[in-house]
């Protein structure tokens, strides 16, 4: 299953868009977030973390990813 998650809201103008494919994170789209998200999102598609029932967290902004790893 490929999904789209947007981590973030569009009208903001600060957002991630998170690809999934097989539970997994395969690349992600950062317009004008911090930068201090992206080691943890690269460690995630590196570690092929099972990403399965954490949607809802995983679009939260405030949730801090660092948790999935």
């Amino acid at each position: 299953q490929d999904l789209v998650l947007l981590r973030g809201r569009f009208e903001n103008k600060f957002f991630t868009v998170l690809y999934i494919k097989q539970n997994k994170l395969m690349a992600y789209f950062a317009v004008n977030t911090g930068s201090k998200e992206f080691p943890i999102l690269q460690r995630l598609i590196r570690q092929k973390k099972d990403l399965a029932g954490k949607e809802a967290q995983l679009q939260h902004p405030t949730f801090s990813i660092k948790a999935f790893l």
